[in-house]
């Protein structure tokens, strides 16, 4: 079946039936207004009382920015295009969705994640007075995990790497697929420096924080 509209191929054809498609849009709008509202009462509600605002509670509203960015400009967008069964915004469209959902949700997410552990890590393992995970500590990780993800989510703008269609075609994302020498050393060195390195960081903080509480049962 071939689709209707200026697609952003014009060769684009259908992967779903027209009942697929509608389907699978009620599903990710209705997880996409749901992210919108729990994300935004979490933001909300850390604001407004004060004796919420500790150290770990920065990195948490920073995750619920990144979610809400998330299902604002990932997911509202593709709820639309996924009901209409073609990807409608075009080449600047799908650049646009694929650096906003990559930015806001991929890295800066992933890295926050990162600080979190970091800070779970401190607080459990290491010995009262002799490390103290502050406000500016927290700060500072949220920021570095912005800076971070901006920094490596604008090469494709630039033409290292690039946002293509992914799946049914509805959605634009990092180019993973693609055999071109630009795009393989983008992703090898974009896997593995905001990917590898935020995960290592993460699984390594998780596993000394369960040892640790596994010798202290003891």
């Amino acid at each position: 079946m071939e689709l209707p509209g200026n697609s952003y191929f014009s060769d684009n054809v259908a992967d779903l039936s027209w009942t697929g498609y509608t389907v699978l849009a009620v599903i990710v709008g209705v997880f996409s207004i749901l992210g919108i509202f729990l994300n935004i009462l979490v933001i909300v509600v850390t604001v407004r009382h004060k004796q919420l605002r500790q150290p770990l509670s920065y990195t948490l509203v920073s995750l619920a920015v990144c979610d809400l960015g998330r299902a604002v400009f990932g997911g509202l967008p593709t709820t639309v295009t996924t009901a209409m069964g073609y990807f409608s915004l075009g080449r600047v469209g799908c650049i646009l969705e694929g650096f906003a959902v990559a930015f806001l949700c991929g890295i800066a997410s992933l890295c926050t994640i990162g600080v979190i552990s970091v800070e779970r890590y401190i607080v459990v393992c290491i010995p009262m007075g002799a490390a103290i995970f502050q406000t500016r500590h927290a700060i500072t990780g949220v920021a570095l995990s912005w800076l971070r993800s901006f920094v490596w989510n604008t090469p494709p703008l630039f033409g290292w790497g690039s946002y293509v269609l992914e799946g049914i075609k509805t959605s634009c994302a990092p180019n993973w697929s693609s055999r071109d020498i630009g795009n393989m050393s983008y992703m090898l060195i974009y896997f593995s420096l905001c990917f590898a390195v935020p995960f290592a960081v993460t699984m390594v903080s998780y596993l000394r924080l369960l040892w640790t509480l596994k010798v202290v049962s003891l």
